[in-house]
């Protein structure tokens, strides 16, 4: 009977440990649920709220470029025009969803200009570009990416330069950076760069 009695007791203490282990893991992975949930909402918040707040914006601000692929730059290329004494520099570029949402609804202008590296920023007028306008965007479809758009940016040289200097600016695309702009006292969005940008894109961007 002693027996019995002892067997009966240490089942129900194995029981009674099991469920309370049991309840322990559920428990666990209830709070890891609502931590991912939450997690999940915190970050969708987050989005919903720069979204929203680039809708109310006056004009194109760093808001509206969330993400560093917002702006790409796929294409710089350097020549020189030899008649009007400048370097001109070809850009291919496109814009993210976010951006190009908001200067098509808005019909917001933008400009782009580039910083001369300083190695040869004494042989320009400027150290900086005239700004020019940027092209007309398309009405986009869901393939926004596809849709690249081309300025042509030209630096006046300071007088008549050797071709040594002019060859090695033409030659060396390294070290400019590019800006893009509604308002010019606001900067929304540069790469610092741009030639190496570039390089660093992957296949599918490029």
């Amino acid at each position: 009977m002693k027996f019995w009695s002892k067997s009966i007791i240490i089942f129900s203490i194995m029981i009674a440990v099991s469920a309370c282990s049991n309840g322990k893991n559920t428990d666990s992975e209830n709070n890891q649920s609502e931590s991912n949930n939450s997690t999940q909402a915190v970050n969708n918040s987050e989005e919903q709220k720069s979204q929203i707040e680039g809708a109310e914006e006056e004009f194109l601000t760093g808001v509206h470029f969330p993400d560093t692929n917002d702006f790409l730059v796929h294409k710089f290329d350097i020549t020189y025009d030899s008649a009007a004494n400048t370097i001109n520099y070809d850009v291919v570029y496109s814009f993210g969803e976010i951006p190009k949402k908001y200067l098509l609804q808005g019909e917001h202008s933008y400009y782009l200009y580039l910083d001369i590296p300083q190695e040869y920023a004494k042989f320009f007028t400027s150290e900086l570009t005239t700004p020019v306008k940027g092209e007309t965007l398309i009405q986009g479809d869901d393939s926004y990416r596809t849709d690249r758009y081309q300025i042509s940016i030209k630096a006046p040289l300071q007088g008549k330069l050797t071709n040594d200097i002019i060859d090695s600016i033409v030659q060396h695309p390294q070290g400019y950076s590019i800006t893009v702009f509604e308002k010019p006292d606001y900067p929304a969005k540069r790469i610092v760069g741009v030639y190496e940008f570039i390089d660093y894109l992957p296949p599918n961007l490029k």
